[in-house]
């Protein structure tokens, strides 16, 4: 499941509650933080940071993780200057103040939380594709209906996901003799150790 959280560091509980009419929804938690290191380690559709809360060393070690992780689904908005963070790009937008900030929010946290359910969908969907690749490769001669039984999916969903693991490389085929999936030779690209 998506990361439905936005995380807040450096903020006064008037602007924590502020934040949280603009919340894309209901279920969207709004968490207050004062440890930078969770600002990266909790995942989240948003991050809103008081630029004036933060430390040098707190705003060096973000940039490190910006800088090493590219593009992301979650994206921070700072308030204030920041200039250990300028120059990511799209990471990070800057607002000269609270009153800034608060103008756009709906419709940035809205986009931001959008983004963020698409990239975890995607990742979702990889995920399902390599328990169904562990599950042929255990259980050699596994049918469609019991692929879709244990990974609660429709038949024709795990068709899909058999097929995008064959255009990975993957010599996946139908035993008539088994009424089953299997793996040519029982080996797997993507799950070979010694590859």
């Amino acid at each position: 499941m998506y990361a439905n959280k936005i995380l807040v560091f450096g903020l006064n509980d008037d602007q924590i509650s502020e934040v949280k009419k603009y919340r894309p929804t209901k279920e969207t938690e709004v968490v207050a933080t004062d440890c930078a290191t969770d600002l990266i380690a909790i995942p989240c559709c948003a991050i809103i940071v008081n630029g004036a809360a933060m430390s040098d060393q707190q705003a060096e070690d973000i940039r490190w993780y910006y800088e090493d992780v590219g593009d992301y689904a979650e994206k921070m908005l700072v308030i204030g200057e920041l200039d250990r963070l300028k120059g990511l790009g799209k990471a990070i937008s800057f607002y000269k103040d609270y009153a800034l900030l608060m103008e756009s929010l709906k419709y940035v946290l809205l986009n931001l939380w959008t983004r963020h359910k698409k990239a975890s969908e995607y990742s979702e969907r990889i995920a399902i594709a390599i328990k169904i690749l562990r599950l042929i490769k255990s259980r050699s001669g596994i049918s469609s209906k019991d692929l879709a039984e244990i990974l609660s999916i429709s038949k024709r969903s795990t068709q899909r996901y058999i097929e995008t693991l064959r255009v990975a490389g993957e010599w996946i085929e139908y035993d008539p003799a088994r009424h089953g999936w299997v793996l040519f030779d029982n080996k797997s690209l993507l799950l070979e150790e010694d590859l």
